[in-house]
C-alpha cells in the first residue's frame, strides 16, 4: 500500500499510480493515518482528557480526509486507515461513507487498522459498510494493563472487542505490526 500523507500528495500519487500484480507483488491501495497511538497519547478520542489521547490531534479535517478518501476509492483499490481512537475510527467510517455514496462500489474492502477503541455504533456502520477490520490481538497481551492505567473502566470496557466483531459478521484479520510491536506473531 501507498501511504498518503496530504491532500497534495495523495492527489499526485493518485494519478501517477496504477494497479499491478506480478508474481511476487500486488499493489492493491492506500493508507492514510488519522492519528498516532496510546503510548504517545496521540491516539484521536472524543474524550481528550483521557492519557493515551492528551496529545492528540486530526492528521486532516473530515473535508479534506473525504476528498482523498473518494479519490483514492476511485482508483478501484483498497483504502487503510491508521485508527486507533474513537474518533479516529468514526473519521475513517465517515470518509468511506461518503465515497461510497458518491461512487458505490460492491467489496471494496476498505479498512482499518488497529481500531483499539471503537464504539458500538461504530461496528454496527463497519457492517453495514461491508468494511474489513485489521487489527492486532498481541496488543491485548502486552499493553491492556498500560491502556488501563492511560484510560477509565468505560472506555476498557470497548478495548479490542474481537469477540463482538466476530459474532457481528464483521470480516477481521490479524497482524503483527511490526516493527511497532517487539512480538512478530499474533497470538
Amino acid at each position: 500500500m501507498q501511504y498518503l500523507p496530504s491532500e497534495k500528495q495523495a492527489l499526485k500519487l493518485l494519478a501517477e499510480v496504477r494497479c499491478f500484480k506480478d508474481e511476487w507483488i500486488t499493489f492493491s491501495g492506500w493508507k492514510l493515518a488519522l492519528d498516532g497511538g496510546a503510548g504517545g497519547g496521540t491516539s484521536l478520542m472524543y474524550d481528550r482528557s483521557l492519557r493515551i489521547a492528551n496529545r492528540s490531534y486530526p492528521y486532516h479535517d473530515q473535508s479534506t480526509l473525504n476528498r482523498i478518501v473518494l479519490q483514492a476509492h476511485r482508483t478501484g483499490l483498497q483504502v487503510a486507515f491508521h485508527a486507533t481512537g474513537d474518533r479516529a475510527v468514526d473519521m475513517a467510517i465517515n470518509a468511506v461513507e461518503t465515497a461510497l455514496k458518491a461512487s458505490p462500489r460492491e467489496n471494496h474492502r476498505h479498512r482499518i487498522e488497529h481500531i483499539q477503541f471503537p464504539t458500538r455504533q461504530a461496528l454496527e456502520r463497519i457492517k453495514r459498510l461491508g468494511m474489513v477490520v485489521s487489527t492486532l490481538p498481541q496488543w491485548i497481551r502486552f499493553n491492556s494493563e498500560a491502556y488501563r492505567q492511560m484510560t477509565n473502566d468505560e472506555t476498557m470496557s470497548w478495548f479490542f472487542p474481537l469477540r463482538t466483531m466476530m459474532e457481528m459478521g464483521i470480516p477481521v484479520a490479524f497482524g503483527c505490526d511490526v516493527p511497532a510491536t517487539i512480538m512478530i506473531e499474533p497470538k
